[in-house]
């Protein structure tokens, strides 16, 4: 048996609520992803299709999914004050 890399693994997610951050297209029924890369968006059926077949099918269960939501919480403007203030811990 030849085991597939994470950049080769296809998946479909479905079956919960799929937020685009779109406008014109805000929830969908399903999505596809190969490795990081989202192959497609739509009905299940499109997202198959486009996929083809050898994909896991990931039903949701009614979760919440948000696809290449990334938030490092950073709060740069706070750091950079911090790494700017003075350490009077040792006076």
């Amino acid at each position: 048996m030849i085991m597939k890399s994470e950049k080769e693994i296809k998946k479909i997610f479905f079956g919960g609520t799929i937020l685009t951050m779109n406008d014109e297209t805000p929830l969908i029924e399903a999505i596809g992803i190969k490795g990081e890369i989202i192959m497609a968006v739509g009905s299940l059926k499109h997202v198959k299709d486009t996929l083809q077949s050898d994909y896991l099918l990931i039903d949701l269960n009614g979760s919440t999914l948000l696809p290449g939501f990334c938030d490092c919480h950073l709060h740069p403007v706070m750091y950079m004050l911090y790494l700017l203030s003075p350490d009077f811990s040792n006076i």
